[in-house]
């Protein structure tokens, strides 16, 4: 299992040299990441009255951003976002499909509630981010896209961390469908320090499912039969037992869970989703050579 999902210190400043880009070509490139995010996500991402943008370095940083998840109907404010890009101007004109590199920082992200908050996600009003820090790699020879840090921070020793290799064949912005994405390999992270009991725990109770101890028990006890019959190459061993020991410390987790799931070859997520609605068994629609690593370590 590796061990980098939760590194703390990427991407913590950036130097201001000669610059790169000016503030107009900053505003283009701000335009076509808010095209993408709407298009792709339905997101809408709008500078408030008082937005003021910076170039520098082969970057951008622009602060003041209101956030609207349009399907969900939640808003956010968004203190600040800094982005190094070299290519970003190149992906903007369309000589490259995606920049090679990207790294960004966002900070102080929060529900704004004067737009008011749904009342089945009210519990998110009490999560709040710090930071988001992400560093992304694509290569348009092979079209491997590499997440190699993503790393949310909301405070309180908790926090979610993301690796991802992937490949893209024919990737083009707007059009691409999900199930044409490979998976190569997905680490995920989470630090757990009430994390669960503010941002998991309240839609699962929401649905008439209590969270008692006695219900994680009964948790880890029917993960820990399911487990049993899955053979030892998709999940080994000692990924089950800590499937098991994690489940049993719901509904109060305190220490780190990290998933780690990978294949030799690229596959899709989405379809192996459509082939198991479709009536075929989860073990027959994965790939024969994946394979889900887990690791739980308690807080002292």
């Amino acid at each position: 299992m590796r061990q980098t999902l939760l590194a703390a210190g990427i991407l913590a400043t950036f130097a201001p040299a000669a610059q790169a880009f000016d503030v107009a070509e900053c505003g283009e490139i701000e335009s076509q990441i808010y095209t993408l995010l709407d298009a792709e996500f339905g997101w809408e991402v709008t500078q408030s009255p008082t937005s003021t943008a910076e170039a520098f370095a082969d970057g951008c940083a622009v602060n003041d951003l209101d956030l609207s998840l349009q399907d969900l109907g939640l808003h956010y404010t968004i203190g600040s976002a800094r982005l190094i890009a070299p290519e970003a101007m190149d992906w903007v004109r369309g000589d490259v499909v995606l920049p090679g590199e990207v790294a960004l920082v966002v900070e102080d992200v929060v529900i704004n509630e004067g737009f008011g908050v749904p009342e089945d996600l009210a519990y998110l009003s009490d999560v709040s981010v710090q930071t988001i820090t992400l560093n992304t790699l694509w290569n348009g020879a092979d079209q491997t896209l590499s997440i190699e840090a993503l790393r949310i921070d909301l405070g309180d020793d908790n926090i979610v961390a993301v690796e991802m290799d992937g490949q893209a064949r024919d990737w083009q912005p707007y059009v691409m469908r999900a199930e044409d994405f490979g998976l190569i390999r997905l680490g995920v992270g989470v630090s757990f320090n009430g994390l669960f009991e503010k941002a998991i725990a309240p839609p699962i109770e929401a649905n008439g499912t209590a969270l008692t101890p006695d219900s994680a028990q009964f948790l880890s006890a029917m993960a820990f039969g399911l487990l049993s019959n899955v053979p030892p190459s998709l999940v080994p061993a000692q990924s089950q037992e800590a499937i098991v020991a994690f489940l049993a410390t719901i509904p109060n987790p305190r220490g780190v869970l990290a998933l780690e799931l990978r294949n030799d070859e690229p596959f899709s997520p989405e379809q192996i989703a459509q082939d198991v609605v479709g009536g075929q068994s989860l073990l027959d629609a994965v790939p024969e050579r994946l394979t889900l690593d887990a690791d739980w370590t308690p807080a002292n």
